[in-house]
């Protein structure tokens, strides 16, 4: 019966992060060997972790990872202790101990993991009080009949949920499966919340928990970026305290107040859920609550008593594009790259697309005997179809008479050529440095692809454009953003007819 040195530390569930695989990296340095019939003594010092009973399934299996591939029959037994860890030997099953409420107790029959990672076979549970015994040994699928039976041997132990359950046999399942429901929950919190989201969002977010935990690096405190937004229970102590210390930390840094808003933002939506999994206790949940960012009036105040109120080069306010310089940007040289550069501003300036937008369009997009323009804005998930203007249909007709685009619409160019060459693609970065180049060309300084947006926004709202429309055709979720621009270039005393 080989036997193997013991590992110390808590057996951990799955992470999906590199703490899995510094486990395992343990678990190969003290048995390096692949075992038929390994025997797993797993001791862990509490049944609940971060409010949640961790899977009997997954801590185990993080071990037969590694030593189990090609296992006949595992034996794990799972128990309290001081010393959390796992001992490890190579040896036939041995009978079950005695049941009792210290130890979760299974044993299975394999078929070899080759294909299937998944362990079907039977298993045995030494149960505590009160349960079944009818159901000690059964077909048992790893997916679903371990989870469901975890979550009611644990509230074993709560001897008011214990009474009730068995007092009232018909409120046992729904009991069951609410706590199950309630677990499921709280360990997809993070994943369910993320799936939602697009990758650009999931990167900004991942840059604001980037900063907080520079922060609490500040503050004395070690936490990854990553533990931040993939675990839930790295925010465990998170305290309303904490996160007003955080947006204390961004404004005397000089960030702007647009940035520690949103930043704040991030910081109250991870805390929240990971509240949901149990990682924050509810009543600090609703003291964090009261942590706001700030008004734009409540933010110029504040701003008015720093000496720093922006890092970084963005600008605070877009840059202001009359009607003439509208214009001049979309009259260019009569070249191969002028022409292109023509229907390029015609796209931004008299359809309002982002430099993405732009960036993606194929010749497939636009259609010349429709004059219609079908494009998907992957902010929003949505496909629209847009009427080309004038400008834009002349500018495009001009552009294939000296180009013959193939993956993308709007082709690159080189330096030194004099405009006569195209090749290549336009990515977003060559389009934010053309738009910057035109500007400056005609005097307009910063000048980038969403000031253009700025502007035809503004010149939509100057034509009484409806803010309906305008939210329609610009491919926003609400009005909210039409509404602002609206109420900017509204003439405040319009109307007004004095005696």
């Amino acid at each position: 019966m080989p036997a193997y040195p013991f590992v110390e530390g808590e057996p951990p569930s799955y992470y999906f992060d590199s703490r899995d695989e510094a486990w395992k990296a343990r678990i190969r340095s003290a048995c390096p060997d692949t075992l038929l019939h390994p025997c797993l003594r797993l001791i862990v010092t509490a049944w609940q972790r971060y409010g949640n009973y961790f899977d009997l399934e997954n801590i185990s299996k993080l071990v037969l990872d590694v030593v189990g591939k090609e296992a006949l029959t595992v034996w794990a037994a799972v128990e309290l202790g001081e010393t959390p860890g796992v001992a490890i030997s190579d040896e036939i099953p041995p009978p079950a101990p005695v049941p009792s409420d210290e130890f979760i107790y299974l044993v299975l029959s394999l078929a070899p993991m080759r294909r299937a990672r998944r362990i079907i076979g039977f298993m045995r549970f030494g149960y505590s009080r009160g349960m079944n015994p009818k159901r000690a040994e059964q077909p048992w699928d790893s997916g679903s009949w371990i989870r469901e039976r975890r979550s009611s041997m644990k509230r074993e132990a709560d001897a008011s949920t214990e009474t009730s359950v068995l007092a009232n046999p018909r409120s046992s399942s729904l009991i069951q499966a609410g706590a199950l429901a309630n677990a499921y929950a709280a360990r997809s919190a993070f994943t369910d919340y993320q799936s939602r989201l697009d990758p650009s969002t999931l990167a900004r977010q991942q840059d604001d928990l980037a900063h907080y935990g520079l922060y609490l690096k500040d503050a004395g405190v070690s936490v990854s970026a990553l533990d931040l937004f993939m675990c839930p229970e790295s925010w465990a102590g998170t305290t309303h305290g904490i996160i007003r210390g955080f947006v204390q930390w961004m404004l005397l840094d000089g960030y702007s107040i647009g940035t520690v808003n949103i930043r704040l933002s991030t910081v109250r939506t991870y805390a929240r859920l990971a509240a949901a999994a149990g990682a924050i206790p509810p009543t600090e949940l609703a003291l964090l609550a009261q942590v706001k960012g700030y008004s734009h009036a409540h933010g110029q105040n504040v701003d008015a008593q720093r000496e720093h109120s922006r890092k970084g080069a963005k600008k605070a306010q877009p840059v202001p594009i009359s009607a003439e310089e509208r214009q001049r940007l979309k009259q260019q040289p009569d070249t191969p790259q002028g022409r292109r550069d023509a229907l390029l501003m015609c796209l931004l300036l008299d359809h309002g697309l982002r430099c993405g937008e732009i960036a993606d369009l194929t010749p497939q997009n636009l259609s010349l005997s429709e004059g219609v323009l079908t494009f998907r804005r992957e902010k929003v998930k949505k496909v629209q179809k847009h009427l080309l203007t004038g400008d834009t249909l002349l500018a495009l007709l001009r552009y294939y008479e000296v180009a013959t685009p193939g993956e993308r619409l709007l082709l690159g160019s080189r330096k030194g050529h004099d405009g006569q060459h195209l090749e290549g693609v336009m990515s977003r970065r060559a389009i934010t440095k053309r738009v910057g180049a035109l500007g400056r060309r005609i005097g307009i300084v910063g000048l980038s692809a969403h000031d253009c947006r700025h502007a035809w926004v503004e010149a939509a709202i100057r034509g009484k454009t409806n803010v309906k429309a305008l939210q329609d055709a610009g491919g926003w979720t609400s009005p909210a953003l039409p509404l602002r621009y609206a109420a900017s270039a509204a003439i405040a005393n319009e109307g007004v007819v004095l005696a």
